[in-house]
């Protein structure tokens, strides 16, 4: 268990020492909490760190089920497997799409006009995450990572279910890259019962939290 995201960070960063101040090598945090996760890990391994977003795309009326994801440029994965086992179609979870499109939309109106996307020409990516209990949002963004910039892309996570890391595992190239997970748990169906303190921080403490780092621009 994590006091906060920060301690998560900084567990992470021990972890992953052998990236201290490594040239060519950026800290990318998803979304608001990822992001707090992120940049307490980039600072203590003095690299400099920027945000991605992404969102997970939830069964209708039932919020505690993922069934996809989508991500900044609007690259998306399903759960085609779990649609069916579910007598769904992609048509059906449009509306759920589309709310998590928006959601995206909206936060990228408020922080990138001041924190621009990042060029990820010939860099290592450490991709950073609050945790996973699907892996379909680090799954999602990890593959829109590799297949817009074809670098090497590092997803991390302190905490995940063990299948949804296994599905995380599955999308690496096998050479030069590899996934880091702090704590793979056989069952993790929230993530608040990792943290002490599981605050979602606001607009405004994320875009102050990138202001006051070392920017990968």
């Amino acid at each position: 268990m994590y006091q906060n995201r920060v301690e998560a960070g900084r567990k992470l960063a021990i972890s992953l020492s052998q990236y201290q101040g490594r040239p060519q090598t950026i800290v990318l945090g998803i979304g608001k909490g990822g992001a707090v996760v992120a940049q307490a890990f980039a600072r203590a391994l003095s690299l400099p760190f920027n945000i991605v977003l992404a969102e997970p795309i939830h069964m209708p009326d039932q919020n505690n089920l993922i069934v996809g994801a989508i991500a900044e440029h609007s690259d998306m994965w399903l759960d085609e497997e779990l649609l069916l086992t579910l007598q769904l179609t992609p048509d059906s979870v449009y509306d759920q799409i589309e709310a998590a499109r928006r959601r995206i939309e909206r936060l990228a109106e408020f922080i990138r006009p001041t924190i621009g996307f990042p060029d990820l020409t010939e860099k290592q990516v450490l991709l950073v995450t609050e945790g996973e209990t699907t892996g379909a949002v680090l799954l999602t963004q990890t593959y829109s990572l590799l297949k817009r910039w074809q670098t090497k892309v590092m997803p991390i996570a302190p905490v995940a279910s063990s299948f949804g890391w296994q599905r995380v595992q599955s999308i690496i190239p096998v050479s030069g890259n590899r996934a880091f997970c702090l704590l793979a748990e056989p069952i993790l169906a929230d993530l608040k019962t990792y943290y002490i303190d599981f605050a979602e921080p606001s607009d405004a403490q994320v875009l102050t939290l990138l202001q006051t780092s070392i920017l990968a621009t």
